[in-house]
C-alpha cells in the first residue's frame, strides 16, 4: 500500500481500508452508515460507477477518525475525481500538493531538519496539551532562543517549566542538548485521533492570544469582525483562508527564522 499522502485516487484508499478491515463483520454496512448511503452507492463507487460526494467523503473521515490534514487530503481527491474542467482540477492538484508539503512539514513544528518522528498518542496528547510545547519546540531553530534562560525570558514562562518541555521533547528524541543549548532533532507528526488535541491546542493558544491583547506589540495583530454570506460563498471564503494560511506557511520555509509567530484563525456559524 503506497503511503496516504502518495495516493492520487481516493477509490484506491477505500479499496485498500476495506481490505485492512476484512476480518470486521458488516465494516462496509458501518461505513455506508458512517456517511449515510446505501451500501449499493459504495459498491457503485468502488467499482468506478459512481462517485463519493463531498459530504458523503466527510463522513467516512469522521468515521475513520482521520485529523484534520487527511481529512483535507481525501476530499481533495473526492474532488479531483469530480472535477469537470481542467481548470478546476488543476487546483485540485495544486491544492494536493500544499497538503503533501503540509504533511511533509510535521505541523506544528519548524523545519530544522529532515527526519521526522511520529509521536504515539499519549505523546500527541503532551505535544499539543499547551501552545508552549510546540513553541518551544520551533524556538529552538532561532539560535538566541536555543537556551533554558533565553526561552524563559521570551516567553515570561518559569525556568523549571521550560526544562521540563526540553526534557520531554528530548525523551521523544525531537531535541537535544548539548552544552547547555538545545537543538530541534526532528520535526513532529501527531499520531492517533488528534481532533481533541486541536481542540485543546485551540483553547490554549486562544488563552495566550487573550493575554496578548493587554500587552500586545507593535506587529501583534487581532481582530474579531461579524459578516454576512451566503453558503456559496462562505465556502469559497473558507477556501480562500486556507490558501491563505497555506500561503504564509510555505514562505515561512523559505525565510531565516528570526521570530515564533502563532498565526490563529477562526471562521465559523455562531
Amino acid at each position: 500500500m503506497l503511503r496516504f499522502f502518495e495516493q492520487t485516487n481516493y477509490v484506491d484508499i477505500l479499496r485498500d481500508t476495506i481490505e485492512e478491515n476484512s476480518v470486521v463483520r458488516g465494516y462496509q454496512a458501518q461505513l455506508s452508515r458512517s456517511a449515510h448511503f446505501h451500501s449499493s452507492h459504495l459498491s457503485h463507487v468502488l467499482n468506478g460507477r459512481a462517485h463519493l460526494s463531498l459530504e458523503q467523503a466527510v463522513g467516512i473521515c469522521e468515521f475513520w477518525k482521520f485529523n484534520e490534514l487527511h481529512t483535507d487530503y481525501f476530499v481533495a481527491l473526492v474532488n479531483l475525481a469530480r472535477a469537470g474542467t481542467e481548470l478546476l482540477r488543476n487546483k485540485v492538484l495544486r491544492d494536493l500538493e500544499h497538503i503533501r508539503n503540509d504533511s511533509r512539514r510535521g505541523v506544528p513544528s519548524q523545519e530544522t531538519g529532515t527526519a521526522v518522528i511520529l509521536l504515539n498518542e499519549e505523546q500527541s496528547i503532551y505535544y499539543m496539551s499547551a501552545w508552549y510545547v510546540p513553541v518551544i519546540h520551533a524556538s529552538l531553530d532561532v539560535e538566541n532562543l536555543r537556551t533554558v534562560p533565553a526561552l524563559s525570558k521570551r516567553f515570561y514562562l518559569p525556568e523549571g517549566l521550560i526544562q521540563n518541555v526540553l526534557d520531554k521533547l528530548a525523551e521523544f528524541r525531537l531535541a537535544k542538548e548539548v552544552d547547555g543549548v538545545w537543538l530541534a532533532t526532528a520535526l513532529a507528526s501527531l499520531g492517533g485521533d488528534i481532533r481533541p488535541l486541536t481542540k485543546s491546542f485551540h483553547s490554549s493558544t486562544r488563552i495566550r492570544a487573550n493575554a496578548k491583547l493587554d500587552h500586545r506589540g507593535e506587529l501583534d495583530y487581532f481582530s474579531t469582525t461579524l459578516m454576512s454570506f451566503t453558503r456559496d460563498q462562505m465556502g469559497e471564503f473558507r477556501s480562500r483562508i486556507q490558501d491563505f494560511v497555506r500561503s504564509v506557511v510555505r514562505e515561512s520555509r523559505d525565510m531565516e527564522s528570526e521570530e515564533i509567530v502563532l498565526l490563529s484563525v477562526d471562521y465559523f456559524i455562531p
